[in-house]
């Protein structure tokens, strides 16, 4: 028998692991299983790596690499994380050789393989061996947070003048980033300069402080609080620093699209909306987010799915134009613009956007109002303007579809990718029912 925790990873550990019945095993027992996938999963990254890497330049096509796509519709990844491994491969496979090693080993697992190549991506040859050979001394034995430090000590010892260079690109690199969270909530993420993220924590904790004592709410949902209230009050106004040029200003206004049933609007039912960038939403707050403000509402009938109301903007729910909107629907042939006109107009263009939510390349979350409508039958091919003929794309996948790839939207609304290697993907159509 096999020592599972020690074992050399290969196929007869994944042997000897797949005819091990956890139910007969005693906690020591269930812990060396544990060690011993886990040094499987590293020798089989390992594998994966050299074969990412083995895909090379092959799918270059007029000087731009296709290989991400590729990966990503393949895998069912998002481009990033396809990406992310792409250039972990490669650089394994070419100036890590000692990673590389050590992961098929089962010494490193795939994440701290990924922190080395990562934190060495921007060294030279021989800095970045150097790196590897001080770090990997002790990398068995760390957890990935420790072998983090670890390489970034090595990497300024390596390359000592590095460390500014390294400040002023990632500064270059600053964001803002939102996701989806559970619940109805949602995640902003801000990359900053330390002295720009300690303005705006100074600012969100003197604001949170400004409350009386009998207010029910912790430190943090104040402080989450005060974020969003210096958004509230800074809608609509003229804001420093958000044009194009330092010190330029300009007019922004907050604009929140919401989709929802119009039954759930008439409290006929509690079908969930959709709060574009974030995803579904309770029905009690897009009855709220429709009732409050002045919001673009995108109504969706629900048994066609149907636009009902194409971006008519009003101050309070008025639900005698929902109600006949909802008994004498838009009709398809109102959006249908034909040879007429190349651009979508605004109702148009909501409605698709409503209805794609994202780029419809396989494993692409752009959100679609960010993306490019385009014309799956082109324009000059004789395509018209119309629903069944626009999709949302961002712009790298737009620029995919008149390159090497081929888009193809089938009557049903789903969409098959055909890659530059004749490979096959399918999209199905946009569900606002997906479970």
């Amino acid at each position: 028998m096999i020592e599972l925790a020690t074992a050399t990873p290969g196929p007869e550990l994944a042997a000897v692991l797949a005819g091990t019945d956890p139910a007969g095993l005693e906690a020591s027992g269930l812990v060396d299983a544990l060690a011993g996938y886990e040094r499987l999963a590293a020798w089989a990254a390992a594998g994966q790596a050299r074969i990412l890497a083995a895909l090379g330049t092959t799918l270059v096509h007029d000087d731009e690499d296709w290989t991400r796509e590729e990966v990503a519709a393949a895998l069912r990844l998002s481009g990033h994380t396809a990406q992310r491994r792409i250039d972990t491969a490669r650089d394994l496979c070419t100036r890590l050789p000692g990673t590389l090693q050590a992961l098929a080993a089962g010494e490193l697992s795939y994440l701290q393989a990924v922190v080395i190549a990562e934190a060495t991506r921007d060294l030279d040859a021989p800095a970045a061996t150097a790196v590897e050979q001080r770090v990997l001394a002790r990398a068995a034995t760390q957890t990935v947070a420790e072998l983090r430090r670890a390489v970034a000590r090595a990497v300024l010892a390596a390359d000592p003048a590095r460390g500014e260079h390294a400040h002023q690109h990632a500064l270059a690199e600053r964001s803002v980033q939102c996701w989806p969270a559970p619940d109805g909530m949602a995640e902003i993420r801000a990359l900053l300069g330390a002295p720009d993220a300690a303005l705006v924590m100074s600012a969100v904790n003197h604001l949170a402080t400004k409350t009386e004592a009998t207010d029910p709410r912790g430190i943090e949902a104040r402080r989450a609080d005060a974020l969003v209230s210096v958004f509230t009050s800074a809608s609509g106004q003229a804001l420093a620093g958000q044009g194009t040029s330092p010190g330029e200003r300009r007019p922004v206004r907050a604009q929140i699209q919401v989709t929802v049933p119009a039954t759930t609007l008439l409290g006929i039912s509690d079908t969930p909306g959709e709060l574009a960038g974030h995803g579904p939403i309770t029905a009690h707050t897009a009855r709220e987010l429709a009732a409050t403000g002045t919001w673009r509402r995108l109504l969706i009938h629900p048994a066609t799915g149907q636009l009902l109301d194409h971006g008519r903007r009003t101050h309070t729910p008025d639900h005698t134009i929902w109600a006949q909107l909802l008994t004498e629907p838009i009709t398809a042939h109102t959006l249908d613009h034909g040879r007429r006109r190349y651009r979508p107009p605004a109702p148009l263009a909501a409605f698709v956007t409503a209805r794609d939510r994202v780029c419809r390349f396989p494993g692409c979350n752009q959100p679609a109002h960010r993306c490019d409508l385009d014309h799956c039958r082109t324009w000059q091919a004789g395509g018209t303007t119309c629903p069944d003929n626009l999709t949302a794309l961002c712009r790298r996948h737009h620029r995919a579809k008149h390159g090497p790839w081929t888009l193809i939207r089938n009557p049903d609304g789903s969409i098959t990718w055909i890659s530059p290697i004749g490979k096959r993907y399918h999209q199905p159509p946009p569900s606002y029912d997906d479970p």
